[in-house]
């Protein structure tokens, strides 16, 4: 979260200088070098705002669980409508519901329709006459190969058993930000792989000064 401002300045000579800041949450653990120099401040496209005026315009009502989910209900069934910046996910219980809507933000902006989804957001979807499964082969894969453990050995658990990791133990990492990227992968992994949850909750422990 973050909120920017501006701020004007006048000097003797009576120029006005104009400057952007931004107050960011959490400011003062950005560390010099590293981040220091990062807003971390989300911003919002025009593709955005148009879509959300769209569904508003078309009766869609926001959910008060998720600001990303929509939904409408009609004699015919329910519609629900996923908005992640310019990726529309819609899932209805209607066949002509799902062709409506899609008309309907046509008239609004160019859409390109990619029929059945299959991937959002890096979750691979599958349908079958068993149900939907939603699970992260590409993400995990992706992941193992970018941080080139394509050969290791694979083991069933993911942490030794009994084993305790301290704050004070071994040298701090040269390279802290790796170590805080590949966590936030993992969490990302633990959507699908709850296997994996309770190492992850470990590791992530440790953000503020891995070893």
């Amino acid at each position: 979260m973050a909120r920017q401002t501006e701020v004007s300045g006048s000097y003797a000579n009576d120029i006005f200088d104009r400057h952007k800041a931004r107050l960011v949450v959490q400011g003062y653990a950005q560390e010099h070098d590293i981040d220091y120099d990062e807003t971390f401040a989300p911003v919002i496209k025009m593709t955005t705002i148009r879509t959300l005026i769209a569904l508003a315009s078309i009766r869609f009502i926001q959910s008060k669980h998720d600001k990303s989910m929509f939904i409408r209900t009609t004699k015919h069934g329910i519609c629900v409508i996923l908005l992640h910046v310019d990726d529309i996910l819609i899932s209805v219980n209607d066949f002509t519901s799902i062709k409506d809507v899609k008309l309907r933000l046509q008239e609004y902006f160019q859409m390109k329709d990619l029929r059945e989804a299959s991937d959002f957001l890096g979750l691979e979807i599958s349908c079958s006459k068993r149900g939907i499964y939603i699970y992260q082969q590409k993400y995990a894969l992706d992941l193992v190969s970018s941080i080139q453990l394509n050969d290791v050995k694979v083991v069933d658990t993911p942490i030794e058993l009994n084993v305790k990791l301290s704050v004070h133990v071994g040298d701090p990492l040269l390279e802290p930000t790796m170590y805080c990227k590949l966590v936030g992968f993992l969490i990302y992994l633990t959507m699908t792989r709850l296997d994996i949850a309770y190492i992850v909750h470990i590791v992530s422990q440790f953000i503020s000064d891995p070893r």
